[in-house]
Order: C-alpha cells, then structure tokens, then sequence
C-alpha cells in the first residue's frame, strides 16, 4: 500500500510538473544600455555627439542648431556591422541642453527633435543601413550632469522611446522602440 502512495504521489508531482503554467521561461533581463527594436534588443557600447551642431533656422527664423548624437553597438563606429541609432535634437544653443524632445513633423523649434535615424547592420562598403527607420511618434529625454559649478561632465542619461517606420511605400512597416543610455559620449565631427 505505501509503495502504490508513493507511486500515486509521484504521478500527480510529474502531471503537477507538466500542467502548471506559472513554470514558462521568463523574459532575459536587457542591458544596462540598450536600443530595443520591437522584440531586438541591441547592447549599446559607445555615444558619440558631433562637435560642430548644423545651424539651422526654426520656422520664426530665429537661429537654432540640430545635434546628432550617435549610440552604437560598437566603439568604433561606420566601419561596418554595427547596429544602432542617431538622434537629431534642436536647440536654440550650440551646446546641447537637457530636456524633453519631441519629434513634430521635421519642423525646426527649439526643444523638438528634428529627426531620427536607426540602423541595423550598418554597411560601410555599401554605403548605408540595411535597414533605415524615420520617426513618427517620438520622445527623447536628455539629462547632462553638470557638477556645482555648472561645468558640463561627461555623464549623459538618454531616455528616447516611440514608433519609427521602416520603408517609404506601401510596404513600410512600423516598429516600437525603446532606449535607454547612461555614460559618457565622445565628442567628434560626425
């Protein structure tokens, strides 16, 4: 009779086992920087702001300035193969402040984002992205460390997040992205 109990017992353990739905795989935890394109996930191992921002005129013709910041999957980057995005925020000062950016349609006012630009497997020898998204619905969020005397340190937090499409015909389709960047960014003529 105990050896039929300990059958039973071990019968319901493995049918317990089998059936109970709380044991599926849980999602792998991201990167502490990371560029998300819808289920993608991209490490992020280098920013990059360009020295010298393009001046441009917003739509009052007051004086204003886009900055690209790059953020790659690589430390060297457009030699080839790396993933990642560039992100163009406007401001009305050539150093680029902290704050909220929103992309509006590619019109030029300070504190919007004038456009975005992803990449996926960047191609140095064929000139380009294998894939090339343009915004639609989007945030950026850029918070620059300064120390008590209001000197700029080298530690960007960089938060951006909304939809960007890839293509620009009836075949485009629209994807969800995510970012998240904390560290230093390298200052260099993009």
């Amino acid at each position: 009779m105990q050896n039929f109990k300990l059958r039973l017992n071990t019968v319901i353990f493995i049918i317990f086992l089998f059936l109970n739905p709380s044991c599926k795989k849980d999602e792998d935890p991201l990167p502490k920087n990371y560029l998300k394109i819808d289920d993608k996930v991209f490490e992020l191992v280098a920013g990059y702001i360009d020295d010298v921002p393009n001046e441009f005129l917003d739509i009052n013709s007051n004086k204003g300035f886009t900055h690209e910041i790059s953020l790659t999957t690589s430390p060297f980057p457009f030699r080839g193969g790396e993933s990642g995005i560039s992100l163009y925020p406007f401001s009305s000062q050539n150093d680029l402040p902290s704050g909220l950016y929103e992309f509006n349609g590619g019109k030029a006012m300070d504190g919007f984002l004038f456009d975005v630009l992803g990449c996926e497997n960047y191609s140095s020898s064929k000139g380009g992205c294998i894939n090339q998204y343009k915004p639609k619905d989007c945030r950026l969020q850029i918070d620059i460390l300064k120390d008590g005397t209001n000197r700029l340190l080298n530690k960007y937090t960089i938060k951006f997040s909304g939809s960007l499409t890839l293509g620009f015909s009836t075949n485009s389709k629209e994807v969800k992205v995510d970012l998240f960047f904390e560290g230093g960014i390298s200052r260099i003529n993009l």
